[in-house]
């Protein structure tokens, strides 16, 4: 598919690499603070005195919504 096409008639591509970093480290940040909080369920727990069981489905929760967010948010962009 040429770049040219479509909707990105006049743009630069410095101004495409522009709007790709910050998508891009959204998407990071995002993977890296799932991959995280399942390291750190006990730490949590006990920070927020609540059983392990309960971080687990907010963590799985989280996740599941960034998930379902990040192929129709992609196409958006």
């Amino acid at each position: 598919m040429d770049m040219t096409s479509g909707a990105t008639v006049g743009v630069s591509a410095s101004s495409l690499r522009k709007m790709l970093v910050p998508l891009a480290l959204a998407q990071f940040i995002c993977s890296f603070a799932g991959s995280n909080m399942n390291v750190m369920i006990n730490d949590i727990s006990q920070d927020l005195h609540t059983d392990v069981q309960g971080v687990q489905v907010c963590i799985t929760l989280f996740l599941l919504v960034m998930a379902a967010l990040m192929i129709p948010c992609g196409k958006l962009t």
